[in-house]
């Protein structure tokens, strides 16, 4: 992927900067922060972010505090999960509630929120804002409801799928309106773009669900989601072409990596290969969308257009051979 993304997007990614302001009141806050959660990471969503401000043929500089934001914004839902999941590991090393408490880790979550929420402010577009305050209901809406799509419920699709779209596919959708707006898209466009993050978001959830299933056996950060009880795609996919596979599924003790799991390996296969080819299908629609907007803007034949476009290809071939 990285060979297909031009230089001058990767290097801005590689160089972004995620401190805090030097005139933060409680240097505690960021002093904790950047041992913790702004600490490395994958940074997919401000690739998205510099790919598609590059996409509008926008000056990298000006994408950068959407960048900052979106990773602010993640970043603190991170803190608020890792409390409500009572988690003390995330990539291998401690949360933040763990090195402090989970007092602490709620405040400096809410801090980042507002963080993002002051330095979106200052580019004095009032649009912005208002599609930030919607990503940040939709998390919160979205966890609510995961909490009640438990394995002992009767469920139906849209509503795994409404979940992903509030938790996943809201953050990512973002990544892609934010520069369209600073672009000043047409009304056309911005439904486009909303369209092409809402699938690429809603993708991206089910072919990470798919890892977490066909993972190493004895990987102990292995079924998450089944361990807390939840009902995700892939369970979702096992249990539709099985239904006798949930009352297996509640009886089985997830905590044991010991234990074989309640299906069998032709079980999985089958939904897993489900599963990547409706994730596919949606990635396949994110192309279609990239190239009307092209169409829609003029720029179909311009060197700098398809060369932005190859860097939003590669990110979507990416998410399509995404294994880890």
């Amino acid at each position: 992927m990285i060979l297909a993304i031009p230089p001058r997007i990767i290097h801005r990614v590689q160089s972004l900067d995620l401190s805090l302001r030097e005139d933060i009141s409680n240097r505690e806050i960021g002093a904790l922060l950047s041992r913790t959660l702004l600490l490395g990471g994958k940074r997919f969503r401000p690739l998205l972010t510099y790919a598609m401000g590059d996409f509008f043929e926008l000056p990298l500089e000006d994408v950068e505090v959407f960048a900052r934001t979106i990773e602010f914004t993640h970043s603190a839902t991170l803190a608020h999960d890792d409390v409500i999941d009572r988690a003390h590991k995330r990539r291998g090393a401690p949360t933040l509630n763990a090195l402090a408490s989970n007092k602490k880790a709620i405040l400096s979550g809410d801090y980042l929120l507002a963080e993002a929420m002051l330095e979106l402010s200052r580019e004095g577009d009032i649009r912005l804002v208002q599609e930030l305050s919607g990503v940040l209901q939709d998390l919160v809406d979205g966890e609510w409801l995961q909490m009640q799509n438990t394995l002992d419920q009767d469920l139906y699709r849209d509503q795994i799928e409404r979940v992903a779209r509030k938790k996943t596919a809201s953050t990512i959708t973002w990544c892609c309106l934010a520069p369209a707006i600073k672009a000043n898209a047409s009304k056309e466009v911005l439904s486009l773009v909303r369209s092409f993050g809402t699938q690429l978001g809603l993708a991206f959830q089910e072919i990470d669900d798919a890892i977490d299933f066909a993972g190493d056996s004895q990987d102990k950060g292995r079924f998450q989601d089944m361990q807390n009880g939840i009902m995700n795609v892939v369970a979702y996919t096992l249990v539709e072409n099985d239904p006798l596979l949930r009352e297996k599924m509640l009886g089985h003790d997830w905590a044991r990596t010991d234990m074989a799991p309640p299906w069998s390996e032709a079980q999985l296969e089958k939904a897993l290969a489900q599963v990547r080819q409706r994730a596919h299908i949606r990635l396949d629609g994110c192309r279609a969308n990239l190239e009307r907007i092209l169409e829609l803007e003029g720029r179909s034949e311009g060197k700098r257009a398809r060369s932005s476009l190859c860097a939003m290809e590669a990110i979507i071939g990416f998410l399509a051979d995404r294994t880890k």
